[in-house]
């Protein structure tokens, strides 16, 4: 499995709008500038390091932000937030029950 840098971005993202800290506030907290954590969102690489800090920050494991095995999302926000970024990259979208 190859990993796609935007995914990472896109599940960052998600993370950070779940965890209701501002793009100022983790930027702060971590030591980089805010246009380096929409830089990171938007699927350029970053260090290890900043990825682990992020990860603690957000209260993921890297892993999980990496998209290695399965996303357990702990917020409504970020989940709805991650099924948007899935379902604006889908081709098709199959349902497999409908509504209970």
């Amino acid at each position: 499995m190859a990993l796609r840098f935007d995914d990472i971005g896109n599940r960052l993202r998600a993370f950070r709008l779940g965890s209701g800290l501002s793009a100022d506030e983790i930027a702060r907290r971590l030591d980089i500038s805010r246009a380096a954590l929409y830089r990171f969102e938007k699927g350029e690489l970053a260090k290890i390091d900043t990825l682990e800090k992020l990860s603690e920050l957000l209260g993921v494991s890297v892993p999980t932000l990496l998209g290695v095995g399965v996303e357990y999302i702990g917020s409504a926000v970020a989940y709805f937030e991650r099924l948007r970024q899935i379902e604006e990259s889908a081709d098709q979208i199959i349902v497999l029950a409908g509504p209970i």
